[in-house]
Formats: C-alpha cells, structure tokens, sequence
C-alpha cells in the first residue's frame, strides 16, 4: 500500500528518526550488539538490489517477543531531480517473518517504468504481527537509483572541506541536497567550489550510520551536470479578514 504525503515533512521526519534508531548501518559493523549489521542499496543489471543482515548476540538479546517480522520501505519523489518539491510517497515492498537470531534477506526492486530516473530511498524496521512499528529497536537505510547514468542523486552547490567537498542543497530544496565526495572524484568538483555554480550528481550512494563532517552519505561519482537551482515557486498571498472588510467597503 503506498500513500504521498509533502515532501518536506516525510523525507526529514523519516531520516531523522532513521539516522536516531539504533543499530542504523550500511556495512559490515564489529559489533557484540544486537542489531543490522549490513544493509545496503546498489544498482545491477537485474534492477536495484536491496540486501540487509540482522544478527543477536546471545549475551545481548534484543527482547520484544512482539518482533515478528521485517518491514522493507521504499521512499520516491516519483519526480527527478531537480523536480522534487511535489510529494513523497513510502511503499512496503515486502513484509519479512522473523525466523531466527540471524537472518539475511535479499530483495530485488524493479522500479516502475515511468519511475525508473528517479532516485530511491530504502529502509527496514522492526514491526509486529498487525504491522505496527517497534520504534527505537533499530533501524537502517540507504539510497540507490538505477540505471545510474540517468538517475541524479544529488542536487546543490559545492563547497571545499580540503579532504574531500560537500553538496550544500539548493536554497528552499531539502531533497536530495547533502551528500560529501571524496577523492578521487572531489578533484573533478573543486574548481566549483563556492562560486555558487549548482549541479547534479550522478553515481552511487552509499549511507553509514557514522557522520563524516556531519554528512550520513558520501556518492560514488559517476558523471556531473551544471545546472541552475530551481526556482521556488512563489506561494499565493493570503489576505486578512481586515484587508478583505477594507476591499469591500
């Protein structure tokens, strides 16, 4: 079952609760706690492979005999970027029993064919039998598009943090905005750095549960398009019950 739901108030709601849940990862984390140690989002020739791992420590027992199953998200614009003021949608692609105090789970997600430019954001949570969230037990996320040569992942400015730069998104756009590039492909953005010059960004995202100058995700740079940011749309002025007395006079 899908709904939409405003863009802002979905996307930065649910990262934040994301990015607060425990046990949030992308890679193989070390680890005696219980909790996702791997989960992770990538673009193949067969579509995008989404792939978590959960793993209970037996001295670390994570509890909640009301844990029965998985819940696999996927969140979309359904637009592509740099169009992505319009709505958020979140769909459960697949409801996953809980057979044991380890388990790996693969899952294929083959994007609409009128979605396939758009960027996606993939989560999994703990749920109960009747699907109601299990909130602080863990949780994780990553991004992917496919195919990457069409899809942009990133949208915003450029600026310099010597080691690597980051995206500063577009004023007004939260959507896809923030995400740091490291070397070797920061080199191919530098010269771009702080003049203000916007762009998009096409490659691999890869999120973490550990910040990295304050950024969850970093991109894999594929290739880069100069664009200018978007401009806002420009809301309908709203008048007052006194102006309106006033008008009709």
């Amino acid at each position: 079952m899908s709904r939409r739901l405003p863009l802002f108030t979905t996307r930065l709601l649910a990262l934040a609760v994301l990015a607060l849940s425990l046990g949030f990862a992308r890679t193989p984390v070390a680890s005696a706690a219980s909790g996702i140690t791997e989960f992770e989002a990538h673009c193949s020739d067969s579509g995008i492979v989404v792939h978590f791992t959960y793993v209970e420590d037996p001295s670390q027992p994570t509890g909640h005999p009301e844990w029965t199953q998985f819940a696999l998200h996927a969140g979309s614009t359904f637009q592509t970027l740099p169009e992505c003021l319009d709505f958020y949608g979140v769909t459960t692609l697949a409801y996953i029993p809980r057979t044991g105090a380890t388990q790996s789970y693969t899952y294929v997600y083959h994007p609409e064919p009128w979605n396939v430019t758009d960027y996606f954001d993939f989560s999994v949570e703990p749920v109960t039998a009747t699907f109601q969230s299990i909130y602080g037990l863990f949780g994780a996320y990553d991004r992917s598009g496919c195919p990457l040569e069409t899809a942009p992942a990133v949208m915003g400015t450029i600026e310099d943090l010597g080691w690597a730069v980051i995206t500063v998104p577009c004023l007004g756009y939260g959507c896809a905005g923030l995400a740091l590039v490291k070397e070797p492909w920061a080199s191919q953005l530098r010269p771009y750095a702080g003049t203000g010059q916007a762009m998009l960004l096409y490659g691999e995202v890869n999120c973490s549960p550990i910040p990295e100058a304050g950024v969850g995700c970093n991109i894999t740079l594929q290739h880069f398009e100069l664009i200018d940011c978007p401009t806002l749309p420009v809301p309908a002025r709203r008048s007052s019950w006194g102006q309106l007395k006033v008008m009709h006079r």
